[in-house]
């Protein structure tokens, strides 16, 4: 009776997936070394929480997702139930992307990550799987505020988002759409986005 959980398909499926034999997290999941993994990156504001002109920084409460495709996590649904999506916590290959000109540099401090959802492309005829990681974050980042006409000033601050230690060559960044989502935005009392875009 102990064993019944060893048997059902979600569990057998991430057992099989997490096998050491064939799974490596610390290796980027591509089986062509000389191709590099597209990160796809979208982002949502929630909330401009703070702008300080002193400092020179900008408060952010964000939900960012990343996608990209994993060579290895691939799997046949016929083999598990029929199960075509799974989430795997932190045991898989994730991209190393950092807010280049964030003013807090320890990750833990600005983003909570939650979970992976991980779907398999047998039915696109093809290997591997889509990797779907999503996470809240609040992000201090530095910008150049210039408060000549204040209280009538317009601010351009950036956030420059890449991998810390991965050439464009083994991880490529591509916005998933142009701008971002400002769908569940708290409007702020003091300032008004007037665009926010991705490139």
């Amino acid at each position: 009776m102990d064993d019944y959980g060893e048997f059902q398909p979600h569990i057998r499926l991430a057992k099989d997936l997490m096998d050491p034999r064939r799974y490596d997290s610390r290796v980027r999941p591509v089986m062509n070394h000389s191709k590099p993994t597209t990160v796809s990156f979208s982002m949502s504001l929630y909330q401009i929480l703070s702008i300080n002109e002193k400092q020179q920084n900008v408060d952010l409460n964000v939900w960012a997702i990343q996608k990209w495709n994993d060579d290895f996590l691939g799997w046949n649904p016929y083999l598990y139930g029929m199960i075509n999506t799974t989430i795997l916590l932190d045991a898989i290959w994730l991209p190393d992307t950092y807010l280049y000109n964030s003013v807090v540099m320890n990750r833990e401090e600005t983003e909570r990550y939650i979970n992976v959802v991980v779907t398999t492309n047998y039915w696109k005829g093809e290997k591997g799987a889509e990797v779907k990681f999503m996470y809240p974050a609040l992000y201090r980042t530095s910008c150049l505020l210039d408060i000549r006409f204040f209280p009538y000033d317009q601010q351009a601050c950036k956030l420059t988002i890449s991998s810390w230690t991965s050439s464009k060559s083994d991880i490529n960044y591509e916005p998933e759409y142009e701008s971002v989502n400002m769908d569940n935005f708290l409007p702020n009392e003091e300032w008004v986005v007037v665009s926010f875009k991705l490139f």
